[in-house]
């Protein structure tokens, strides 16, 4: 049986914020606008990627699909169409689906990042085939790098050494955004490059034990 919530209820939730009120959000985008779908989305994949950077020790051993996975069931649960390896033009790391709008994905582990790059604005289109669904990100597991908004900044600067339009994302430090041109279609493509620092290099010696029972090494003795 469905409960009868009252508006006032209803308002109250939504004042709270929470879980509900990303509900009520994303529900909106459906039909909305696709800007407001990408800037929804956007707001989602980044708590996504915190959530995933809580259990960072636990994922040091997982490859660039077992990471994928985690994001695309936190995304499914939130209630998008979200899928992997998804066929269109190219086989897609990830495809969102939400009402008529689609967006999609490319994830490297490590760096390789030209070649993710290439794929997403040479290779792949829409899942819907609609050129005006015209956002997409690259995601970069970062494992083994130290200093990932440096790594960032030089691959903007790369990027704009290249004559490729850049600018700055206000709500995630290590993402920014670029306008690059699709083959074909000659249409912009917004490209969100996306650093996901899962780096995990404990010092102290019970953080050296915890990594090295993790990674099935021997166990790190003190003096």
């Amino acid at each position: 049986m469905t409960p009868d919530v009252s508006v006032s209820e209803l308002n109250e939730m939504l004042r709270l914020g929470g879980a509900f009120q990303g509900h009520v959000q994303r529900f909106r985008t459906r039909t909305g606008s696709y800007s407001d779908f990408v800037s929804q989305l956007y707001v989602d994949l980044d708590r996504c990627i915190n959530l995933l950077r809580t259990i960072v020790e636990q994922v040091q051993e997982d490859g660039e699909d077992r990471l994928t996975a985690d994001l695309i069931l936190q995304l499914n649960q939130m209630g998008y169409v979200a899928s992997h390896d998804k066929k269109s033009g190219g086989h897609i790391d990830i495809g969102v689906e939400h009402g008529d709008h689609t967006w999609i994905a490319e994830a490297k582990l490590d760096w390789n990042i030209d070649e993710g790059l290439k794929q997403l604005v040479t290779r792949y289109v829409a899942l819907s085939g609609d050129p005006t669904h015209d956002h997409g990100a690259l995601l970069f597991y970062l494992k083994r790098q130290v200093d990932t908004k440096s790594l960032m900044d030089s691959w903007k600067t790369k990027l704009e050494s290249d004559s490729v339009p850049c600018r700055r994302c206000d709500k995630n430090p290590l993402a920014f955004f670029s306008e690059i041109k699709m083959q074909g279609t000659g249409l912009p493509f917004h490209v969100r490059s996306i650093g996901v620092s899962l780096y995990f290099q404990p010092q102290d010696i019970s953080g050296l034990r915890t990594r090295a029972r993790r990674s099935g090494k021997a166990k790190p003795t003190s003096n």
